[in-house]
This record gives structure tokens, sequence and C-alpha cells, in this order.
């Protein structure tokens, strides 16, 4: 494939625009006529899975090669488990630091959930967005970018673009961290698997605690809605630096510890040399044989920039949504 960076970088544009398009019709349909919350979010979340899906189809490209979801060992299975449980500290850690900035969009969504059946609930949030996303991001883009043989900086550009994809400030850096982390998993294992299967758990884990607030709070004839709320009045900046503080060192030891079990599954897969080439100032030039090598391997293909107009587009107009669109609106409000 000729020039992928720019067609992996459009086809991130023209997700923005189509995730943009579908929630700006949901919500005039909503405005008119009474949308399930459950139903928008399903509708969402198809929307980033399915240009993906049609520039697979477009460039005929093999949809296994783009998306690699083959199995992998048992223990390796354990082990991303494992550094799931491990990362969870400093993604609480950047929860709470980022409510310094914005309310928890997470909580907010799920007040407006409550009357839907946990189990679809479960299905949607836990299972449909993990998959769709990493289909997209960990599978079909972060391949794409691989193709320029700058394997590190597509980690870190898909990262950040998925976690600009989410619109807020209060998901960016947790959800960049998963994007870190499960295309590290990728490059360890060849698979997108571990990956998903990091996404699902940590989606899942987090609605499950939701909804055992939620069944505390109904046990005691309150509700989630009447919690968050309280929360959002009564929470100061000085009590999320506290938390956030408190957050930190385990957040830093449990997260060095994440290190050592994914180290402990690069030596499992075999593939400690090749993660340590793809690192900066590793030393290294890169000689050990991939996990995908069928994707990184075009030795008639120079280096290229894993950045180009249109990503930056993509990425200037999540920018302006996260940091500015609110104030613009509360502005014509007023």
């Amino acid at each position: 494939m000729k020039q992928p960076c720019k067609k992996m970088n459009a086809l991130f544009l023209i997700m923005v625009v189509t995730y943009l398009a579908v929630s700006g019709v949901i919500s005039l349909l909503a405005q008119r006529m009474s949308v399930n919350v459950m139903v928008a979010l399903t509708l969402g979340e198809l929307s980033v899975l399915i240009p993906g899906i049609i520039f697979l189809l477009l460039f005929h490209c093999d949809i296994a090669e783009w998306i690699p979801l083959k199995p992998v060992r048992g223990s390796t299975i354990g082990f991303t488990l494992l550094l799931t449980l491990l990362i969870q500290p400093l993604l609480y850690f950047l929860n709470a630091f980022s409510q310094l900035f914005e309310k928890n969009v997470a909580a907010d969504l799920f007040t407006r959930v409550e009357d839907i059946p946990a189990p679809f609930l479960l299905f949607v949030i836990g299972i449909l967005g993990p998959f769709c996303e990493e289909a997209v991001f960990r599978g079909i883009l972060f391949s794409g970018f691989k193709r320029s043989k700058r394997i590190f900086a597509s980690i870190l550009w898909t990262a950040f673009l998925f976690g600009l994809f989410h619109m807020n400030l209060n998901q960016f850096g947790y959800a960049m961290v998963i994007g870190i982390v499960g295309a590290l998993l990728v490059e360890a294992t060849g698979s997108l698997l571990p990956s998903l299967i990091m996404h699902i758990a940590v989606n899942s884990l987090n609605v499950l605690q939701m909804l055992a607030v939620e069944a505390a709070y109904k046990m005691m004839g309150e509700h989630f809605s009447d919690l968050v709320e309280e929360a959002e009045q009564t929470v100061t900046p000085s009590n999320l630096l506290f938390i956030s503080g408190a957050l930190l060192v385990p957040a830093t030891i449990a997260t060095a510890l994440a290190v050592v079990v994914y180290i402990a599954i690069l030596k499992r897969e075999g593939t400690l040399g090749h993660v340590r080439s793809i690192l900066p100032f590793s030393g290294s030039a890169g000689t050990e044989v991939p996990a995908t090598a069928d994707l990184t391997e075009e030795e008639d293909v120079p280096k290229q920039s894993v950045i180009s107009a249109t990503g930056v587009i993509g990425a200037a107009i999540c920018l302006f949504l996260i940091f500015a669109f609110e104030r613009i609106m509360q502005l014509l409000g007023q």
C-alpha cells in the first residue's frame, strides 16, 4: 500500500466526521422523539467501526491481517489480566486528576442509563465498545501506521488519536494509556486479542463498579444520579488533589509491577528483542523479527512520518471540541 500513513490519518478524520454526524443526527431525533440512550451508544460505537471496515473493503485489504485476532497462549491471557489489574491505579489517578478540569464523564453517562438492564449495559459498554475501538485503533490504524517502519511513533500517535477521539479531557488521559498498553500488547503477541481482553476488562470492571454503587444506593432508597450530583457540588479541587496524591504512590508501584508482567509476556512470546529494538534510544538496529512481520518488513519502503495534514485536522477538531466548544456554546447562550 502506497502512503499508508496518509491513508490512516485520512481514515481518522473520516471517523471523527462520521461520529460527529451520527451524534448530531441522534441529538436532533432526540429533540423530536424519545431516543434510547443505549441505542445512541450502540450507533455511536458502530459509527467508529463502519468507516474502518469500508476502508478495508475499498482497498481490498485482508481483514485477518489488519485486525489480527489470532489465538494466543492461555498463560499470555492470564498475564494480560494481571497487567490490566496493575494499570488500574494509574487509570484511577488520571481519572481523579482530570476531574480538576472536567467532570467525571463516565459517571455522568451512567446517570442516564440507570434504568437499562445490566446485561445489555455490560454488552454495549463492556464488549461492543471495546471491540469496535480495538478493531479500528489497535487493529486497522495501528497496522497501517506501522508500515511507516516507525513503530514506536505509531504506538504514540495512535494512542494520542484514541485519547482525543473520546472528545473530553476527563477520558483523554486514561484512554491514551489504554492505547499505549494495547499497542504494546499487539507488538508483543502479534494479535489483537490481548489488547481486546484488556479493554473489555477495564470497561466491564467500571460498569460493574457503577452497578454495585447503584445497587447499594437503591437499598438505601436513593438514586445513583443523586450521588453524582452531590459529588459534583461538594467535591472541591483540594479534595481532588488529595485523592490524586493518595493514588499517585500505589499507581507508581503498580505500574512498575505492570512493566515486569509485560516483560514476562515478551519472554513467553519470544518478542523481547523485537520490542526492545523499537524503543527510542535502544541502540538497536531493529533487526529482530517482529511478531507482526507481515506488516512491517517491507524493505523497499523508506521510513515515513506517521503524521499528515488530515490527521492534524482530525486532531484539531477533537481538541476544539475538548477545550473550546462548550465555552463557545455557553457564550452564545448568554
